[in-house]
């Protein structure tokens, strides 16, 4: 994953079929790093604007731990739904946004999926 502190030495586009490429610049040049057509599976994930408990950036994809706001829920993920961003089981883009920094990123769907069975 690319953290916007590092975004600066970055840069991505889209071609004309909405296909994106991320290069990385180095001072007159730059160099193709990853781009959608060779690697199909990858996501560009979406950065919410919010921060958990321990002030870090909370991400499209994030798995949350709700368990201190929610019984018999221990995990949920952050979605775009709706022109904002939510939980998958609350619908609320509001509601994410009230309390966010009550919850804990334990991982993201792509890196940890085994915390959502």
């Amino acid at each position: 994953m690319i953290y916007p502190s590092e975004i600066n030495d970055y840069d991505l586009s889209y071609n004309r079929t909405g296909n994106w490429s991320l290069w990385k610049r180095k001072e007159e040049e730059s160099k193709l790093i990853c781009n959608e057509i060779d690697n199909p599976e990858m996501e560009l994930l979406e950065y919410t604007g919010l921060k958990d408990i321990n002030d870090k950036e909370i991400y499209e994809g994030d798995i949350l731990d709700i368990s201190r706001i929610f019984d018999g829920r221990d995990h949920d993920i952050v979605i775009f739904k709706y022109g904002g961003f939510a939980l998958k089981q609350e619908f609320s883009t509001d509601f994410l946004v009230k309390i966010c920094n009550s919850f804990k990123i334990v991982g993201n769907i792509y890196e940890k999926p085994e915390l959502l069975k």
